[in-house]
């Protein structure tokens, strides 16, 4: 069970609304490219008031440098946010989520980079929400974490995406508050 199913039941439950509804339209060993490609398909017909969107492990490019990889990751989020809002009548609250880390030690740092594209993104652009899953699962031991909260070494356990649904929502509930 992926987070955004946990999500929607912690969404559910905190808001006494068994009417809210998600739609996970993750793509296992997805790009953004790949979701670019099926977004239509995906997400046609769906009034969400809330877009999640997370990229990571699969989109790293090893044959550029790290600066314009970063740059590509952060652009490719950016059309694909607004390819989504695109697809629909009114455009929905966006919360773009980092990518947890791999507890692989040769991967641990593989995407900082990433992270702190879009970072400095969503701080330029406060109408969009960040929920950092890398600083926050950084902040541990490696191996704490592995053993915690991952199935494998990239991939979150049942621990794991409950962790993840429990940051979205707190966050969420900290937007609302200002």
């Amino acid at each position: 069970m992926g987070y955004p199913k946990v999500l929607g039941e912690k969404l559910s439950q905190h808001y006494n609304n068994k009417n809210i509804k998600v739609y996970n339209c993750a793509i296992g060993g997805g790009r953004t490219y790949t979701g670019r490609l099926w977004m239509k398909r995906d997400i046609t017909g769906i009034e969400a008031d809330i877009v999640t969107i997370m990229f990571g492990h699969n989109q790293k490019a090893y044959k550029v440098s790290e600066a314009e990889d970063t740059i590509g990751f952060v652009a490719d989020h950016v059309n694909y946010l607004e390819e989504a809002a695109g697809l629909m009548k009114k455009a929905p609250a966006v919360i773009i989520v980092t990518t947890n880390p791999s507890a692989l030690e040769n991967l641990w740092d593989s995407m900082d980079s990433y992270a702190q594209g879009l970072r400095d993104f969503t701080a330029k652009n406060k109408n969009i929400m960040l929920v950092d899953f890398m600083k926050y699962f950084k902040a541990m031991d490696r191996n704490d974490y592995k053993q915690k909260f991952l199935e494998d070494t990239t991939h979150p356990s049942t621990n794991g995406n409950n962790e993840m649904a429990e940051l979205i929502l707190k966050a969420i509930i900290e937007k609302e508050k200002k």
